[in-house]
């Protein structure tokens, strides 16, 4: 796996989401990987199958899912600054994190640097679904590959 771009991605991703409307902004970790998985299936369209990222793509309860991916997103939170909310969620003891990241420059500077296809679909991509889990997964449970 391709740790940079999967950084690259994380950061892209939290910069588009931070330019949302307010309750759409904050995105939590199974967004965040869903919307990695979603980049790197744009990419394979392009691509003859060939991901960005590289990451060990697998089906898991939520659908696609990279163990390789989801360890990459605390270091790249306290990067970027990111601001952290916890919650509790009433039918777990698990507390829930959110975070949000409304830094221009970190989403033009990482922009640059991603391939169109990639950038793109993702931007449609967080406006379509945002934070919106079920939304996200319904959309991400209907691609081809998990299909």
């Amino acid at each position: 796996m391709d740790r940079e771009r999967v950084d690259a991605l994380i950061k892209f991703i939290l910069a588009v989401a931070g330019q949302q409307d307010r309750g759409h902004r904050e995105v939590g970790p199974i967004h965040l990987v869903k919307y990695v998985y979603l980049a790197d299936l744009a990419y394979a369209e392009r691509n003859d199958g060939t991901t960005y990222t590289g990451a060990p793509w697998k089906f898991h309860h939520f659908g696609a899912w990279a163990p390789e991916v989801f360890a990459r997103i605390e270091p790249v939170v306290k990067e970027v600054g990111a601001v952290e909310r916890l919650f509790s969620h009433p039918e777990s003891d698990e507390d829930r994190k959110r975070w949000t990241l409304d830094d221009e420059e970190v989403l033009h500077e990482v922009e640059r640097t991603l391939p169109i296809e990639i950038s793109g679909k993702l931007r449609k991509a967080v406006r379509d679904h945002g934070a919106d889990t079920s939304e996200l997964l319904r959309y991400v449970y209907t691609t081809r590959p998990m299909l």
